[in-house]
Order: C-alpha cells, then sequence, then structure tokens
C-alpha cells in the first residue's frame, strides 16, 4: 500500500469514527430512530472496514457500502420530510424566545 492509499484510509477510519458520533446525536433529533441506528451500524462497519484496509485485507470498499446507503436514505428522508422542531432551553431553564417555563414544564403541581 502507498503512503498517499494509506492517508486515505486513515482519515476514512476517522471520518467512520466520526459519524457514528454525529448519528448518535440524531438520534436525539427528528430523524427517525431506525435511520439513526442504522447509520451508527453502518459507519461502524465502515471504519471498521478502512482499518482492516490498513492491515491489508481488501474490504476497505466493499464494507463502506452500508454507510453509503444510510447515507442516501438519510438525505432523501431529509429532502423529503425535514426535522421536526425541537424546542430549546437555555441553562437557566428559559426558551431559546426567553420565555420562563411554565409550572407544568418544570414538574410542579400546585
Amino acid at each position: 500500500m502507498e503512503n498517499g492509499e494509506s492517508t486515505y484510509w486513515v482519515v476514512m477510519a476517522a471520518l467512520g469514527a466520526g459519524s457514528v458520533v454525529f448519528c448518535r446525536t440524531l438520534l436525539r433529533s427528528g430523524l427517525p430512530r431506525l435511520l439513526a441506528a442504522g447509520g451508527m451500524v453502518g459507519y461502524s462497519v465502515f471504519a471498521l472496514g478502512s482499518v482492516l484496509q490498513l492491515s491489508s485485507y481488501e474490504v476497505g470498499l466493499l464494507l463502506s457500502g452500508p454507510g453509503g446507503l444510510v447515507e442516501v436514505a438519510a438525505g432523501s428522508y431529509l429532502l423529503v420530510k425535514g426535522l421536526r422542531e425541537v424546542p430549546t432551553r437555555t441553562s437557566a431553564g428559559h426558551s431559546a424566545d426567553g420565555v420562563a417555563p411554565t409550572l407544568v414544564e418544570l414538574g410542579v403541581s400546585a
């Protein structure tokens, strides 16, 4: 394996590992859980394939397939449906628009 090719597979392994973390974050977004979990599995296989390719097993391209399928599926879903809006809170508990939460939202009963 040439030096440039080794560099490529090291970068692909890092991309796969980072994409697993990104898909974990997507579990809390509006993306369906199946797509986010599928992304975690697909990119784990992708990262494994990159490491195996660096170890002189010629499987890197073959094992990049699951990650590619997830990219096509998630991209298609986002183009058609988009993400649901998730309300955000500041560290003080206020919503992003500055309104304090109600007692019911805080779990306080009267």
